[in-house]
This record gives structure tokens, C-alpha cells and sequence, in this order.
């Protein structure tokens, strides 16, 4: 399971470098970045690993705040 968390976050961040050089969002693009997020977020919540909230972008509402 932690191997698929470290590429998740590579996808994430990979895909959040490619929107800052273009500079523009897609529908696409947010529902990746949204998917990424919240496996993060279930990850840290079922391994309780102290994770650094990633909040690059926020296409939802964290629940738990």
C-alpha cells in the first residue's frame, strides 16, 4: 500500500508542475488531482501516519476540519 501512496504523489505533484507551466485547469486535470487527494487523505487516515496535509488544490471539502 505504500507503494501505491508514493505514486500517487508523484502523479499528483507531476501533475500539479505541468499546470503551473500552462497555467490553466481542466476538468480532467481536477478530478485527478481530487482522486489523489483523497487517497492521501484515506491512506494517512487507515496506516495513522503523519502525513503533511497536501493541499495544493483544494477541488473538495476535507470533511474532517
Amino acid at each position: 500500500m505504500f507503494a501505491v501512496l508514493i505514486k500517487l504523489v508523484i502523479l499528483q505533484l507531476t501533475i500539479f508542475k505541468k499546470i503551473s507551466l500552462e497555467n490553466s485547469i481542466n476538468d480532467v486535470t481536477l478530478r485527478v488531482l481530487s482522486s489523489c487527494h483523497l487517497m492521501i487523505m484515506f491512506d494517512k487516515d487507515l496506516a495513522d501516519w503523519n502525513i503533511v496535509k497536501n493541499d495544493l488544490v483544494s477541488p473538495i471539502v476535507n470533511l474532517k476540519e
